[in-house]
């Protein structure tokens, strides 16, 4: 997604090439595709990071 990312970059010209035709084809298709899930080890431990500004909270909620 990298080639994508950089298309948008400020000061770069945007060109779409076959590179990036290729990794827009490959991200809807994994974005139309089913995820494999699975249910967490409860066993584990389990972390959240949380960070807050005055625009906007995000938190993440993860396993070590």
């Amino acid at each position: 997604m990298a080639c994508l990312t950089n298309t948008l970059k400020r000061g770069t010209k945007f060109v779409w090439d076959e590179e990036a035709e290729a990794a827009s084809l490959d991200l809807k298709s994994r974005l139309a595709s089913r995820p494999i899930l699975r249910p967490p080890d409860f066993q584990l431990t389990f972390c959240i990071t949380v960070d807050g500004s005055d625009v906007a909270v995000g938190a993440c909620l993860f396993r070590k």
